[in-house]
């Protein structure tokens, strides 16, 4: 599955406004899962995480999206690996839970509304959305990343990777996730085709 200039535009809206409500960096990594069967799919993604392929998937988002959380610049314009360590603790369970459609769609908007969730998504500045607005960018989100194909939307729980309270007692991890008081979140979206997406949000003050 390719995705189109257009569709990008509808995912980086998404993206975008949930950095800015949230004030997260938001990252979006694409993989492959099995979408039928959700042992087959655990496993997969327990393996994706516990390689090096999540961590340089997050490196690559970290320049994609103009974060630079991770990197620096050269004189030369050469990117610098700045966070060393390791991301995903190797011996936490990943567990996906699936959510129904509803709450799946749900669990997106939340993350722009901060409207009540499980996840304690709040607006350290207050740019929380009318939910008929957030409604629309899920919606435009999903029907873009999915082709508008049968989709399945999974939470996993957060542990498993080193978060930034970690970090103060050991630097030589490296975090994404604020850890207390963060609007910390893992969601899986399965597609149809075997395509999957591993949407990542953090935030705080």
């Amino acid at each position: 599955m390719t995705i189109s200039s257009m569709a990008k535009l509808h995912i980086n809206r998404f993206l975008d406004e949930v950095d800015n409500v949230l004030n997260s960096n938001t990252f979006l990594i694409k993989l492959e899962l099995d979408f039928s069967d959700s042992i087959q799919c655990q496993h997969q993604f327990t393996s994706f995480a516990k390689s090096e392929k999540l961590k340089s998937a997050v490196l690559k988002q970290d320049i994609e999206r103009d974060w630079f959380n991770y990197h620096s610049v050269s004189n030369k314009g050469e990117y610098i690996i700045k966070e060393q360590g390791p991301l995903v603790k190797q011996n936490d369970e990943i567990t996906p839970s699936e959510l129904t459609k509803e709450k799946g769609l749900r669990h997106l908007s939340a993350m722009l509304t901060v409207e009540q969730n499980d996840h304690s998504f709040w607006s350290p500045y207050d740019k929380q959305i009318e939910r008929n607005k957030a409604e629309a960018l899920v919606k435009n989100f999903i029907d873009e990343l999915t082709c508008q194909q049968d989709f399945k939307i999974l939470t996993l729980n957060t542990s498993f990777m080193y978060n930034k309270v970690d970090k103060y007692s050991e630097s030589q991890y490296m975090a994404y996730f604020e850890g207390d008081y963060g609007s910390d979140s893992a969601t899986i979206i399965k597609v149809a085709d075997g395509t999957a997406f591993l949407l990542l949000t953090n935030g705080i003050d």
